[in-house]
């Protein structure tokens, strides 16, 4: 069960067979019944039942590989539907939209601005929140560029939603420090190199800096 509720963006059916074991999923199963045992007053199900909810197995995997495979809707109808001999109990869950890729989150970045990347972030994290959409470097890669470009207060805010998101990155604080140092603001300057060795304190750079701003 725990393998199954691990797959999230994809959709998921189970089918549970009452009353069968492990062993009951073998082609063993078929030939037992044929076998003369006397029936033990402890055991669950009859040898027929057993046969019967073999067969069951063989079916539904035979339709799933037809819905799969040959793409036939009404083989895709029957996965979704009770066994009719009332063995199996079918449970669906549809699956996740599949978020978009790093260079697709990037490209929505660059193109349609900060806000739309946020929403995509958001939406994400709202639905899997263990799911990393981009690496945190890219982006501060990404607010180094803006910086070349002399577009530094686009590579700030960008940096802050990194900062944001991934909030224990000493990269995306030394590259605001290094942008406030060199506009002059020393206080913010400050404050982030002093982030830089709170997240990396072996950073000899950083700690040279925050020497010399606040001498």
């Amino acid at each position: 069960d725990a393998f199954f509720k691990a797959i999230k963006y994809a959709p998921v059916t189970v089918v549970k067979l009452k009353g069968m074991t492990a062993a009951d999923f073998s082609s063993f199963t078929m030939i037992k019944p044929l076998i003369p045992v006397s029936v033990s007053p402890q055991q669950d199900q009859p040898p027929a039942d057993k046969r019967a909810g073999y067969e069951t197995i063989c079916h539904y995997t035979l339709e799933f590989l037809n819905a799969k495979v040959k793409r036939d809707p009404k083989a895709e109808a029957f996965s979704n539907q009770p066994a009719p001999n009332d063995l199996a109990i079918v449970e669906t869950r549809a699956g996740l939209k599949i978020p978009p890729s790093e260079e697709e989150f990037m490209k929505i970045l660059r193109e349609q601005g900060l806000n739309a990347a946020k929403v995509i972030q958001q939406e994400t994290k709202s639905k899997d929140p263990d799911y990393d959409i981009y690496d945190p470097i890219t982006v501060v890669d990404f607010g180094r560029e803006l910086v070349d470009q002399k577009k530094t207060k686009d590579a700030i805010e960008i940096l802050k939603f990194n900062s944001e998101v991934y909030p224990d990155v000493w990269e995306t604080y030394e590259l605001m420090g290094t942008i406030y140092m060199n506009e002059g603001n020393k206080d913010l300057a400050i404050e982030n190199f002093e982030k830089v060795l709170e997240y990396d304190p072996q950073n000899q750079n950083a700690a040279e800096t925050l020497k010399k701003l606040k001498s």
